[in-house]
């Protein structure tokens, strides 16, 4: 006869399972999403959003599941499991993105294509911490810590395992098969659980007022700041797996070593912690960082603040009977702040404000709790001189972070926020020279010279020595070409006007377009037919005929936070189609975290093409910056180096960007 397996070694297996599954799908629907809505890092906020807001449902449902006789319950969440099987294996990916609200259009796209599915799984653990034997509730938390752990698992083997060695097909199969397994489990231990009477349902509630709202508020300021170094770290680096799962797992580290049977949280030890953060954020907050120093500065903010957050909560858990009451409240808490941080605040303001209200609210916090406990009131005095100087710090560093804002905002002559970022019209001067820049984070997007010598010069990457000035000159000078451009920036190659005939921009966001044309001049003074197609470039250019460029120029990868799907085999097929005989392709690909060459020349070489890499040398211009182009061609491209290749194609369905960091 065969053994029976444990109700309890179920349940844990099951919760792994489901939150397993749960940070798989994750970076596997946001990075299939991605080329869609234009491989933004905004793209990865509203994804992180989105599954916030959904976790809040499934634990909302289990809350009033617990009011219903078990049986009922089974009824409903088996029937609800049979429609979600029918989602996943009859899955049809057919997106049409609306360029009018891309928020909403997201949030619309990811609720029909993964909405149910993922639902289920984020109300399995607290529903089996709900079903589990009544002498087993003391140890529930030990299952909210392995749900915990279960999640940082899965977000450490996708970006370093799964994403470099399958492609989103195969991807897509392990998961739907994975989840066959996950209903499996959920079904065999839901006939082993041992009967229970409902919950009464009152209409009042138990717990303190103040308590709840302690529950919802404390995880909420964590989740608002989650998003918002989500938001900050992606616009500095990549919005790829790699990178967005960073904080997130450090963030969900912080609930293993909560709420582990023996929690790690000690107030002073993290408040510490949380200071040398700050420090160490404040000093470095302005500066281009380096990857590894980014994520370590954000990572550690990230962690000591969510640690004080789901540590001051773990102090005033409940007990059993009021368990998925406690799960609601983390969860709407965690809504709460992702919406506040990836939703209004970018509508209120139009600098990056997030970051410092969330770290602001982990100081009231501290206050909140060290005023409220007990035993922090006996031995205050034990703690006065560092307890000064954290609150001190802090506002202070605070502070600075709030006017390093403004003062931000002051300098530029406009500035505006929209679903792709936030956009700054800088204008300085020195020696007599007066620039005017645009930048996006800590990346320059273009640049003009307001005196009259220069106030047309190409400036930036595309100026005297550049690689696309040599390929210009080097193209044939009896007749002005026709130029396509991948990234509108400033429109600083329009200032090629004595040898660019035609130029059409592709441009999606509209704040840029709007910037280029009423605070730069180079659009403008253009005398030849210029174009400005709105929306992501590479759905542009397949819906379109061919455009018959002599050079088609893909400035999407100077920001550091790169759209790959303008760098597969099928984005390459598009471009070419667009070239005349002999025309050449000429990606920009400078770029402070990652080598793009490689992954170029691979393309190039299965494509029966030439490539060659081309980079400026130390005699240029003071107004030209040291740049990095790749010329791909038919016909051999006869200057320049030769390009390593790749290991590994990029296609629509593999990438990874893992493999070209520098």
């Amino acid at each position: 006869m065969p053994h029976k397996i444990q109700p309890k070694t179920l349940a844990k297996a099951t919760i792994f399972c489901s939150s397993f599954l749960l940070f798989f799908l994750q970076p596997l629907i946001t990075k299939i999403l991605l080329p869609y809505y234009g491989g933004g890092q905004m793209v990865w906020v509203t994804a992180l959003v989105f599954f916030q807001v959904v976790l809040l449902l499934g634990y909302a449902y289990v809350h009033l599941l617990t009011y219903l006789p078990q049986n009922i319950q089974k009824m409903i969440h088996y029937s609800l499991l049979a429609v979600s099987l029918w989602f996943i294996f009859s899955f049809n990916l057919t997106i049409s993105p609306s360029s009018e609200n891309y928020f909403i259009d997201l949030m619309l796209t990811l609720t029909r294509l993964i909405g149910l599915p993922f639902f289920l799984l984020a109300s399995t653990s607290p529903l089996i911490q709900y079903w589990v034997e009544p002498k087993e509730k003391q140890k529930t938390y030990k299952l909210y810590a392995i749900s915990n752990l279960a999640s940082v698992f899965s977000l450490i083997l996708y970006p370093f395992i799964v994403e470099p060695l399958f492609g989103i097909a195969m991807q897509s199969i392990l998961f739907a098969f994975t989840y066959l397994v996950y209903v499996i489990l959920l079904i065999v231990f839901s006939y082993q659980i041992v009967e229970q009477e409902p919950n009464k349902f009152h209409w009042y509630i138990t717990e303190k007022t103040s308590m709840i709202l302690r529950w919802i508020a404390f995880p909420a300021v964590a989740s608002s700041l989650l998003v918002s170094i989500t938001n900050q770290l992606t616009t500095d680096i990549t919005p790829t797996p790699f990178v967005w799962m960073a904080p997130l797992f450090l963030y969900l580290l912080t609930f293993i070593l909560v709420f582990s049977e023996k929690s790690v949280y000690n107030r002073m030890v993290f408040s510490i912690v949380f200071f040398l953060a700050l420090l160490k954020f404040v000093i470095l907050y302005d500066l281009a960082l380096g990857m590894s120093s980014a994520i370590s500065t954000y990572g550690l903010m990230i962690f000591a603040s969510a640690m004080i957050c789901h540590g001051e909560v773990y102090l005033i858990k409940p007990r059993s009977q009021n368990l998925t009451l406690f799960y609601f409240c983390l969860s709407l808490g965690g809504a709460l702040g992702g919406i506040f941080a990836g939703v209004i605040v970018p509508i209120i303001f139009s600098t990056l404000l997030e970051t410092p209200i969330a770290i602001f609210g982990v100081l009231v916090i501290l206050f909140i709790s060290m005023s409220v406990d007990p035993k922090s009131r006996q031995t205050l005095h034990t703690h006065l001189i560092t307890t000064s100087l954290l609150v001190f710090t802090t506002i202070a560093f605070t502070g600075i972070l709030f006017y390093n804002n403004h003062l931000f905002a002051k300098t530029g002559e406009s500035f505006s926020r929209n679903f792709f970022g936030v956009l700054l019209v800088k204008i300085s001067s020195k020696d007599g020279i007066t620039v005017k820049n645009l930048v996006h984070g800590n990346t320059l997007h273009g640049t003009q010279i307001m005196n009259q010598e220069y106030n047309l010069v190409p400036t930036t990457y595309f100026g005297q020595g550049s690689g696309i000035e040599w390929l210009i000159d080097s193209l044939d000078n009896e007749k002005k070409i026709k130029m396509g451009v991948v990234g509108l920036g400033v429109g600083t190659l329009a200032g090629y006007r004595d040898k660019v005939a035609e130029i059409q921009f592709y441009e999606i966001n509209p704040d840029v377009v709007n910037i280029a044309k009423n605070e730069f001049d180079y659009l403008k003074s253009f005398p030849g037919k210029l174009t400005i197609h709105d929306g992501d470039a590479r759905l542009q250019l397949a819906q379109q005929e061919p455009q018959n460029f002599d050079v088609l120029v893909i400035d999407a990868f100077s920001s550091d936070s790169i759209p790959t799907h303008l760098l597969t085999k099928e984005a390459l097929e598009i471009y070419q189609r667009h070239l005349i005989p002999g025309g050449v392709i000429a990606y920009h690909i400078s770029n402070r975290h990652l080598d793009l060459s490689p992954i170029i020349g691979t393309l190039a070489k299965d494509a029966g093409l030439a490539s060659r890499l081309y980079e400026t040398n130390e005699n240029i211009p003071w107004y030209v910056s040291k740049s990095t182009w790749v010329f791909v061609s038919k016909d051999p491209v006869g200057f320049g180096e030769k390009i390593r290749t790749s290991r590994r194609l990029w296609t629509d369905d593999y990438s990874s960007i893992f493999t070209i960091i520098r």
